[in-house]
C-alpha cells in the first residue's frame, strides 16, 4: 500500500553542491568589493579636483600632485605618491577647459592561481 505521499527536499549531494556555488560566489563577491570600492574613492577624488574650479588653469605637475595628496587620504595605496601615479595620470588641454583621465588595471586574488582583474579607464572633464 502506498499512501500517495511524496518526499520533498534535497539530498546530501545537493546541498553540498549548493553550498560550493555559494561559497564561491561569496569569495567572489569578497574579493570584488575592495576594487569597486577603491574605484569610487577615485571616481570622488577626481570629480572633486574638477570641482575645485582652478583645475583648466593648473599644471599637469600640479594636478598630478594635488591627486596623489587626495590618494594618500583616501589610503589608496596603488596612487598614494605621484612616482607611482605618473604613467596612470592623463591631462589635456581643450579649449577652455581641461580633461583628467587615469587609466589602471586592478587585480585581486581569487585562490590558487586563479585571479580577478578588472580594467579601469576614468574621465572627467572641467570647462
Amino acid at each position: 500500500m502506498t499512501s500517495g505521499r511524496r518526499e520533498f527536499g534535497m539530498t546530501l549531494i545537493g546541498w553540498l553542491l549548493t553550498l560550493v556555488v555559494l561559497g564561491f560566489l561569496g569569495l567572489f563577491g569578497l574579493r570584488l568589493v575592495p576594487i569597486y570600492m577603491e574605484s569610487f574613492k577615485i571616481d570622488a577624488a577626481l570629480e572633486s579636483l574638477v570641482n575645485e574650479g582652478n583645475a583648466p588653469e593648473s599644471s599637469r605637475a600640479e594636478l598630478l600632485r594635488k591627486f596623489a595628496a587626495r590618494m594618500n587620504i583616501e589610503g589608496v595605496e596603488r596612487f598614494d605618491t605621484e612616482a607611482k601615479l605618473r604613467d596612470h595620470f592623463f591631462v589635456e588641454k581643450q579649449g577652455g577647459g581641461v580633461v583628467i583621465r587615469v587609466v589602471y588595471q586592478a587585480e585581486s586574488p581569487l585562490f590558487s592561481n586563479l585571479s580577478i582583474l578588472a580594467d579601469w579607464e576614468k574621465e572627467v572633464s572641467a570647462p
